[in-house]
């Protein structure tokens, strides 16, 4: 029982981790939307809905 809660607490982690990372990117995104360069997104980071 004990390593189930340990995986649950790494699954949240790594989800919360890829939120900010993809909160970066839209950042990034902005700035250099600014700048007047576009940045391409790459396929498989982009979820698939």
């Amino acid at each position: 029982m004990e390593t189930m809660s340990q995986n649950l607490e790494g699954f949240q982690e790594a989800k919360y981790k890829l939120a900010l990372h993809l909160q970066n990117r839209k950042k990034i995104k902005e700035m250099y939307k600014m700048k007047g360069v576009q940045m391409l997104d790459k396929p498989e980071l982009v979820s698939k809905k």
